[in-house]
């Protein structure tokens, strides 16, 4: 075999099994966004330091105590 054709052999070989491996990367990606993993956030598990304002009517905050 010819340094030539080897040399195609292994990039060609190489690039293979790069196609391969972004392809298995892309069908875990489309997998994960079907996954219920995690759900949004609740109402009352907003954060943030404001409070939330329903019906024209700030939202009170407890206190801490302590």
């Amino acid at each position: 075999m010819s340094p030539d054709a080897e040399l195609m052999l292994i990039f060609g070989t190489l690039h293979l099994i790069a196609v391969a491996l972004g392809v298995g990367l892309f069908v875990l990606f489309l997998r994960s966004e079907s996954q219920q993993g995690s759900k949004p956030p609740d109402e009352d598990d907003a954060g943030g330091g404001l409070p939330q304002v329903r019906d024209g009517q700030p939202r009170r905050r407890s206190s801490p105590s302590g």
